[in-house]
């Protein structure tokens, strides 16, 4: 959500310089990107972000992260899951009312 791959370099129809692995990845990419909501940065996210920090502990990338959403999500939280795999994240979005999705870890 917070992230902006149309913004890196090779992020296009030209094929990236990785090889074949790296052409796949950047189709697959491309074919995610159609389905995803791209938010960009504000005041009123920075402002949500710095709340965040006050009252859970997260690193700054963290908070911005789980303020764009809580926009994303027009400051109803209920109506938007989060994928995380970083616990004090998915323990910050779950007390501000998110719903969090478990991802199996790889062990």
């Amino acid at each position: 959500m917070w992230s902006a791959p149309r913004r890196l370099p090779g992020w296009n129809a030209r094929a990236p310089s990785t090889g074949p692995a790296g052409r796949e990845a950047f189709q697959r990419l491309t074919q995610l990107a159609t389905g995803w909501h791209e938010v960009d940065p504000s005041d009123s996210i920075r402002e949500t972000a710095v709340r965040f920090l006050r009252v859970h502990p997260l690193r700054a990338a963290d908070a911005l992260q789980l303020a764009a959403a809580f926009i994303a999500a027009e400051r109803r939280p209920s109506s938007l899951a989060v994928v995380t795999l970083d616990e004090r994240l998915a323990a910050a979005a779950r007390k501000e009312g998110f719903v969090v999705i478990e991802v199996p870890s790889a062990e």
